[in-house]
Order: structure tokens, then C-alpha cells, then sequence
């Protein structure tokens, strides 16, 4: 009978995730757009990027841009973007990287809370609302994919670590390559959590066999070895830490508190963004008294040491490195997905676990719904934007003026006031590939 009813959630379980995935795809083909703050730019980089590559219009590139010869972060978006508009619309080459976005999200996260319970994998559905986060809407498609694959990179490890074929070598190396030519703060998340884990597994090698635990950090090294050299090269080739424009502390609390990078384009969300900080902080304090309770620490407790060095680096990062800037509010969203991995390790009651279940998808549901009529508008505003293609001229240079970077209707009404999007307009065609 027991067997009966856990088969009977499992399946309700499995329902509510691919709900909750196909919906969180809605706002990106819904409408004929889907716009970001830096999307538009991605875009029009990845065109000249290939452009350039395959020499099309090589002499009129050529006299104001020249490619850049080092092995660099961020170049995978630009090639599957740039890749992809060989053979369809733009619009349509940056609704798949989204897409893409998305699954691996989702199922990145379910996958590593797998191999970490199984029996809690429903945590992975407090993932949901942290989907569309305030730095995926700034157009930051780059650091958001990196999010995922680290999910996967630490979700990998678990599965593998005490396997380790030849092939799988090869398989998590090629993870992490991605991950570095995606963006470096993905692949550090990766790493790091990876190596604490490693270090965690064995502990007792370290202090009582010390021949063989080189050896085992020899052969996780070596997959990881080209990934190490690229991103040490890129690091030495960048500026330093700056300090300048780095917020008060007492307002970083606050933005955390209310965990502000969930607040991707209207006020409505504030409230939501709340709730779900409330929610992560009652499961917070009820894993860690049950953990005082039973007087016990597990191997994978090693994650809530991971939470609270993001929380550390949260407070005290500079407020650039390595050319980034905005750091502060790339950086809230990561404790929070941490976090979860922890909660993901503890075996929880049902009412823990069906609550949970509820209200997190309630509130990714009710975020999606406030942010439909926004992603409406907006698509209507490119739209407009977009008749006017028709008349402006190749290679030809035009001003934009913008006069609402909040973006505004017909009738005077801000649509998106808790973000700037409109900050660069649309430069490639949607409905035809220029020559």
C-alpha cells in the first residue's frame, strides 16, 4: 500500500515539474517578442561576430572592429546565436538560447538534488520562480546559462565520482569548457563546489593516506586541466577588483532580505519575491534545528557550507572584477540556488515537502501571470519599433533616441518600472537575414 501511494506522489510529482517547465516557456513564444536590456546588443554582436568570421562584409567591418585572438568567456552564446541566424530570424535564434535557458535550468537543478536525495528532488521546484530572475531580464544570457550548467557540472560529479570511465573524463571536461566559454562565474561555482566536495568524500585519505588522495586529486585535475589554464589566462589578461560604487551594507541586507533579484520588470512581484524569501527562511531554519535535534552532520551538509561562503561573498565582493560590473545583484541570486541544493539533502516530512510543493509553485505560477501582460506590452512596443525597419538604410549610422528606458504605452504608462529595457533598440531584422 505505502508503495502504491509513493508511486502515486512520484507521478503527481513528475506532473506538477513539467507544469511548471512548459509554463515557464510561455512568456518567450507566446508573443512575437521577448525583450531584455542587453538582448538586442547580444544579438548584433553575434551577427557581426559570424559575419566577420566568414568574412561577409569583411572591408566594411574591418575599418572599425577586429576579432579578439584570445580564448574568451561568452563566446558560446554568440555562436549558437550567430549559428542559428544563418538559417532562421533572429528573434527566433535568441527565443532557442532562452529556451535552452530554461530546460537546463529546470532540469539541472532537479538533476543534482537527484544525486544528492532523491527523496527530496520536489525541492527542485522552488527553482521555478528563480527562473526569470532581474539579471536574465538585464539580457545577462551569458551568466544566466552558466547558473545551469554549473548545476549540471556539480550534478555530474555526484553521479560520477566514484565511477570515472574514460568517458565520462571526457564528458565532464567538455562540461566545463562550455561552462568557461559561457561565463566564468558558472564555471567557479562549479569548481568550487566540486572541489569542497571532493575534499568532503575524502577527508580521511588526506590525513591518513596521503599517496593515493594525490593521486585521486590527480585524475579530477586532469579533466579539469584545460579548463584551469583557459580561466587562469583570462583572469591575468583582466583588470583587478574594484572597489568604487559598491552599495552600503545595510542596503545589501535589505536587497537580499527581500530577495530583490526576483523582481524582474514590475513592482507587482515585490510582494512575491517576499514570500518566497519567507519560505526558503522557515525551510532554512527548520533543516538547520532539525540537524541540532538529531546532533548529526552528513557529507552533504558540505552544501550549506557552500551557502554561507556565496552569503560571505554576497557582502563582500568588489563592486567589479575582471571588467564586470554590477556585481551585488548578479551575485543575490546565487545563496538562494545554493541553498536549495542544501535543502535538497534532508529527508522531509510530508507536510514540509507538499507545502513546499504548494506555495512554490503558487508563487512561480503568480509571478508568470503578473509578468505576461508586461511581456505584452513590450513585444508591442518592439513591434512598432520594428516598422520603421523598412527605411533605415544598411551601413548606414542612426541615433537612437530613447526618451523611456523603462519603456512606455500609448498612453503615457511605464511598462516595465523596475527595469531599464529599452536601453538599446532592435538592430537585426526579425524576418530576414541580411546579406
Amino acid at each position: 500500500m505505502k508503495f502504491s501511494t509513493d508511486l502515486s506522489s512520484q507521478r503527481l510529482l513528475n506532473w506538477i515539474f513539467w507544469i511548471l517547465l512548459i509554463a515557464s516557456l510561455l512568456p518567450l513564444w507566446v508573443y512575437p517578442y521577448f525583450l531584455t536590456g542587453d538582448g538586442p546588443c547580444h544579438l548584433y554582436n553575434a551577427k557581426v561576430w559570424w559575419d566577420i568570421i566568414h568574412r561577409h562584409e569583411y572591408n566594411f567591418f574591418n575599418h572599425y572592429l577586429y576579432l579578439n585572438p584570445n580564448l574568451e568567456p561568452n563566446y558560446s552564446t554568440h555562436f549558437f546565436m550567430g549559428l542559428l541566424m544563418q538559417i532562421m530570424p533572429a528573434v527566433f535564434a535568441e527565443k532557442i538560447l532562452l529556451t535552452i535557458y530554461v530546460v537546463l535550468f529546470a532540469l539541472g537543478l532537479r538533476f543534482a538534488i537527484r544525486q544528492i536525495e532523491p527523496k527530496s528532488e520536489w525541492v527542485a521546484i522552488l527553482g521555478f520562480p528563480m527562473i526569470y530572475h532581474h539579471v536574465l531580464q538585464m539580457g545577462f544570457y551569458n551568466f544566466s546559462l552558466s547558473l545551469a550548467l554549473a548545476l549540471w557540472i556539480i550534478g555530474t560529479w555526484l553521479k560520477w565520482q566514484n565511477t570515472w570511465t574514460d568517458a565520462q573524463k571526457l564528458w565532464f571536461a567538455l562540461l566545463n569548457l562550455l561552462c568557461f566559454f559561457t561565463h566564468p562565474v558558472g564555471l567557479l561555482i562549479g569548481i568550487s563546489s566540486v572541489g569542497l566536495l571532493f575534499l568532503t568524500e575524502n577527508r580521511k585519505l588526506l590525513l591518513f593516506d596521503i599517496q593515493k588522495f594525490i593521486q585521486k586529486t590527480v585524475t579530477l585535475l586532469l579533466p579539469l586541466l584545460p579548463t584551469l589554464i583557459l580561466i587562469i589566462a583570462y583572469l591575468y589578461r583582466k583588470p583587478g577588483a574594484t572597489v568604487a560604487g559598491k552599495e552600503p551594507f545595510s542596503q545589501l541586507i535589505r536587497e537580499l532580505s527581500n530577495f530583490t533579484s526576483l523582481i524582474a520588470v514590475t513592482s507587482a512581484e515585490v510582494v512575491f519575491a517576499k514570500a518566497m524569501a519567507i519560505l526558503l527562511g522557515i525551510l532554512l531554519l527548520s533543516s538547520s534545528i532539525l540537524r541540532l535535534q538529531n546532533l548529526s552532520l552528513r557529507k552533504n551538509d558540505i552544501f550549506f557550507v557552500i551557502f554561507l561562503f556565496w552569503i560571505l561573498f554576497y557582502f563582500f565582493a568588489p563592486a567589479g572584477f575582471a571588467g564586470a560590473g554590477v556585481l551585488a545583484i548578479r551575485l543575490q541570486i546565487i545563496p538562494f540556488l545554493m541553498l536549495l541544493l542544501w535543502l535538497g539533502s534532508i529527508e522531509w516530512k510530508n507536510i514540509f515537502k507538499w507545502s513546499g510543493i504548494g506555495l512554490g509553485a503558487f508563487i512561480a505560477l503568480t509571478l508568470l501571470t503578473i509578468r505576461m501582460p508586461v511581456y505584452n506590452k513590450l513585444s508591442n512596443a518592439i513591434e512598432d519599433m520594428m516598422t520603421l525597419e523598412p527605411y533605415l538604410e544598411d551601413k548606414k549610422t542612426v541615433l537612437n533616441l530613447t526618451y523611456s528606458l523603462n519603456g512606455k504605452t500609448p498612453e503615457g504608462e511605464l511598462i516595465a518600472d523596475r527595469i531599464w529595457l529599452f536601453c538599446t533598440l532592435p538592430t537585426i531584422s526579425p524576418r530576414k537575414k541580411r546579406s
